[in-house]
């Protein structure tokens, strides 16, 4: 590894900035928010069914903070009136979509410009090789290992946030079909 500089700690901080936010967004999305929609559903369904809405709610806590659950912890306090348990389904289906949005277009901002920024940084890099106050060879040696690794690290932060964000919106989007699957059994519950 070359020694660093301010030009190639820049996408280093840029790679650690982007891995931190493509963890936290995975854990979120993949983890925390994930459970069996399906077995989820029918179990929620036959609570409910039984009219047992204690045991339904009980059932969503215990599965809390996945996104299905909070949906369904949210609308059972409105299940006595049809258009009530509609706008709380229909309201919190759109703050889970919000949050299935959350940290996308930063993941994919930085797979973007990583190639370009280190692009002109290893630019950058190899015109310090030409300082004439520096022995030539050793200098161009430098720039040069500087350069490669910058794009090195450009490349590998492109790809990585590319493929991070297609697998971050696969994993809302099957969030928002549990919560879907979720909501479904609410509404044949109770009742459209």
């Amino acid at each position: 590894m070359p020694a660093l500089d301010a030009w190639t700690a820049l996408p280093l901080l840029a790679a650690a900035a982007a891995l931190g936010l493509i963890a936290l967004r995975l854990r979120a999305v993949a983890f925390v928010a994930a459970l069996d929609g399906a077995s989820f559903g029918r179990e929620l369904r036959t609570r409910l069914e039984a009219g047992q809405i204690e045991a339904a709610r009980a059932l969503a806590l215990q599965l809390r903070p996945a996104w299905a659950a909070e949906l369904v912890l949210r609308a059972l306090d409105s299940r006595e009136d049809p258009a009530q348990l509609k706008y709380a389904i229909e309201d919190a289906r759109a703050e889970l979509e919000l949050a299935a949005q959350r940290g996308l277009l930063a993941i994919r901002s930085l797979g973007r410009i990583a190639l370009p920024l280190t692009l002109a940084i290893a630019m950058v890099e190899l015109g310090r090789g030409f300082n004439p106050e520096l022995d030539r060879a050793w200098a161009a040696g430098q720039a040069f290992t500087r350069g490669v690794f910058v794009v090195s690290v450009g490349i590998a932060l492109s790809v990585a946030c590319q493929l991070s964000y297609a697998v971050l919106v696969r994993e809302g989007a099957q969030r928002l079909r549990e919560a879907q699957l979720a909501s479904d059994a609410l509404f044949a519950s109770f009742g459209r």
